[in-house]
Order: structure tokens, then sequence, then C-alpha cells
């Protein structure tokens, strides 16, 4: 999600290669009956190769919270993912699949030293020898270390025990608020600031919280700015430091690069990166009332990705009358709506363009109906993708 310092964990590649058989000698007890076997355990772990599967770096994810690992396999390739080793029969597995590039993410337990695998075989495989002891044929073991990370709380986040006591949270349209024992320090935008059991607010403006944070994972899947923000941060004792995270909802970033971005109108807007200028913004209703819809198209790391910015606000049009909808429930009215798009280049502040998308005078293809309800009304827009393709099309 944003840049770090790299993770240079001490690693190793391990595998079962031998098993210690501990059983009980069948002796009988007072009542009669025979003590149960003890489970396998496996005795030592010895290095061997692992085959096409490699462990490429460990730490936290860049575009999630999470820690975990990078592994290499064979592309499309599907294993089972043991999160925690040794191998007990509470232990777990889930399915981890590599992508086309032959790369996949593990999420981890714990921090510090770990132990995980990978089960090369099917689900009931795994549940026939939980608990005992896999062939190296079936079980590829690694061994890291996970660096030490923030504990959610009721409201933010706290330090680590390890590292001390402090409490870290964002204040929408303030800041980060941050309180911790003396002797921490919180780095922010390179910045660092002596903490104390006194609550103080770093202030954050728009422009500092959209230039910390990539852009392209701030737009997360849909590419509507929808998921939870992440601000990195570091807290430092002496010479010891945990990195972790700020946790922004994608309506309070998206309200602060709209804002940020909607200057264009008046001229450019500055961008902390230069970048190559080719990925769109459609900002609608970027000065309200309600809280703007963003949509990125195209690859974008941060704001200077972005060449293209398109603001549009809400046309409403006329109220359609609609026939009924399955079992004769569904719309009586849909109110259609078209927008009005202005286009302008992001490193110069030029209008590059001004359409206007008429509200559609058809009925919508479907509705959502509540159990009981006799009519509903919907809303009907204009085609996205017609604005999308015009906005592809201009000149720049």
């Amino acid at each position: 999600m944003h840049a770090r310092s790299p993770v240079s964990p001490h690693v190793m590649l391990t595998a079962v290669v031998a098993a210690l058989v501990l059983a009980c000698g069948g002796k009988e007890s007072d009542g009669g009956g025979e003590a149960p076997p003890a489970i396998d355990r496996p005795a030592v772990w010895e290095v061997r190769d692992p085959g096409p599967y490699k462990l490429l770096r460990s730490g936290r994810n860049p575009s999630s919270p999470y820690l975990g690992a990078e592994l290499s396999g064979p592309p499309g390739s599907k294993v089972l993912l043991v999160p925690e080793i040794p191998f007990t029969r509470k232990t777990s597995a889930s399915w981890l699949t590599f992508d086309a590039a032959g790369r996949a993410w593990a999420v981890l337990n714990g921090t510090g030293k770990v132990r995980f695998g990978l089960f090369l075989g099917t689900h009931e495989e795994f549940l026939s020898v939980r608990g005992k002891l896999p062939s190296p044929e079936q079980l590829v073991v690694f061994e890291t270390t996970l660096p030490l990370q923030f504990r959610s709380g009721v409201d933010g986040m706290m330090c680590p025990p390890q590292i001390g006591r402090c409490t870290i949270r964002y204040a929408a349209m303030v800041g980060v608020e941050v309180a911790g024992q003396a002797g921490l320090t919180l780095e922010l935008l390179g910045r660092r600031h002596p903490l104390g059991d006194a609550k103080k607010v770093i202030p954050l403006d728009d422009r500092e919280l959209v230039t910390a944070v990539a852009l392209g994972a701030a737009a997360g899947k849909q590419r509507d700015f929808r998921e939870l923000v992440g601000v990195p941060i570091r807290i430092h004792r002496g010479d010891e430091a945990v990195e972790g995270e700020v946790r922004v909802s994608g309506t309070v970033f998206g309200g602060a690069l709209a804002r940020l971005v909607r200057e264009v109108r008046s001229g450019p807007v500055a961008v902390a990166t230069p970048g190559h200028g080719k990925a769109i913004l459609w900002i609608h209703n970027p000065d309200g009332p309600t809280d703007p819809e963003l949509q990125l198209v195209g690859d974008a790391a941060h704001l200077g990705d972005v060449g293209l910015v398109a603001l549009s606000t809400s046309i409403e049009g006329k109220q359609i009358r609609c026939g009924t909808y399955g079992n004769g429930r569904g719309v009586a009215l849909a109110r259609s709506w078209g927008a009005n798009v202005k286009a302008y280049e992001l490193r110069t502040g030029k209008e590059l363009g001004a359409r206007t998308f008429v509200p559609p005078t058809r009925c919508p293809k479907s509705v959502y109906v509540s159990a009981g309800q006799t009519a509903a009304t919907a809303g009907t827009w204009v085609d996205r993708e017609a604005i999308l393709g015009w906005l592809a099309a201009l000149p720049r």
C-alpha cells in the first residue's frame, strides 16, 4: 500500500525428515484399560530442498494490514497453507493459490520467529495426518521472523507490549491523536513527534493524507475508494522500532482527495511525485451536498500518475412510469438521472472538454423489492460506460 523499509529476516527452509515415536507399552491401568497411544512428534527439523516453492520475503503485506510472507511457486498451483507449525491435532490449514506470475501471499500468525508450512496434498489427506508426522513429500516447512505489530483497541490501535504503552487513532478532519509513555516517538510522514501521557493531535491535512497513501491501493479492488486506507507510521524506542498504519475510512480519504483535486478548476494541482499521467480520476458531486463518489480508471501508484480529472454533477430528470416487476410487485415510478461532466488536465488545469449526458427515459432492468412490499420506486442513471468512453477518447 505504501513504501516501507525492506524486511530482512533470517530465513531458513526446513522440513520434517525424522520422527520420534512416543508409544505407551500397553501397560494395564488399575481399571483394566490401556493408555491411549501418543501422537507422533517430529524430533528433527533439517534443511532440505523445498522444490519449486521459495520464500521471497516476509513482513507486512503492502496491500493489506496483515503480516505474512510472499512465496513463489508454480503459476496457478494450489496448496494448503499451514500457518503454524508444530503439526498437531488442532493445526488448521487454508487453500493458497499462486497467481499467473507464480506469487502468493500467506497470512501468518504471531510475531517474532515463526514456522509455517505448505501441505502438498488434498484436504482429506491433510485431515488424515493432522496430529501425526507428515512425510517430507507432503509438508514443506519455512521458518522466518515477523516484526512486532500494533494491537487493535476499542478506538484506534495500541503499541505492542515489547515496545511500550501508546494509543493512536485518526480523528477525521483533524489529524492523528496520540498518547504514550515518555521515551516513545511517533514517526509520521518522515517527521518525529515525542509522545507523552497527555493526548495531543498531530495535524494531517488533505494533501498530506493523500500523499501518504498509495493511490492505487487506496482505490481498492472496485477502484471506488470505499475500503479502509492505511497511513504508514512507526513508533521508535531507542534503536527499536515497530511499523504500522493508522486506518482511515474510504469515505474520509475520498473526501480529502476530492477537495484536493477539485482545485484543478482554478489551475494545476501540485503532486509530490511526477508520474506517467495516463490514469483517469472521476469525481462525481465533488462539492457535495453528499459524499463524493470516486472512480479510478487505469493504474496509478500515486496522484502523479493521474493525467485527466473528470468532475461531474447530477442532473435530475423526469419521473418515468414503469410496470411491475416479478409477481405483480416492483416499480411504479422511476426517477432518472443524468450528469454534467467537465474534464481537466491535472498538471496544467486546462479544460479538455465538457459534455452533458441527458437523463435516460428507460425503466430499470431490475429493482429490489423487500418482502411484503407491493410497489417500489427506483432510480435509473445514464450509462457510466458512456461517460468513461468519452473521457478515454479525449485528446491529451
